[in-house]
């Protein structure tokens, strides 16, 4: 397992666990983000994509492009989160 420690992303402070190789257990990665100013905290679980369930159709093949779609996706879906947080307020 390798451990993210924290880090701030778009205002969410971000902690992460994730496997060291790929299909290996159902998820490949857990993370959680914390938004102090409204007490929120969400998990988010990244699923391992096995070759047999999706027909060999899946979005990464190895830890590397695993890493660049997580990270994508984390800084996106946090941006997303920070608007809504700004327009709650």
């Amino acid at each position: 397992m390798i451990y993210t420690d924290k880090m701030m992303l778009n205002g969410f402070e971000h902690y992460g666990m994730d496997r060291d190789k790929i299909d290996v257990g159902g998820q490949v990665g857990i993370h959680v983000l914390f938004y102090d100013a409204d007490h929120l905290i969400i998990t988010i679980y990244f699923l391992n994509q096995g070759k047999a369930v999706l027909l060999n159709n899946r979005r990464f093949e190895n830890m590397e492009q695993y890493r660049e779609l997580r990270d994508d996706f984390l800084d996106r879906y946090t941006e997303c989160l920070q608007g809504v947080a700004k327009a709650k307020h």
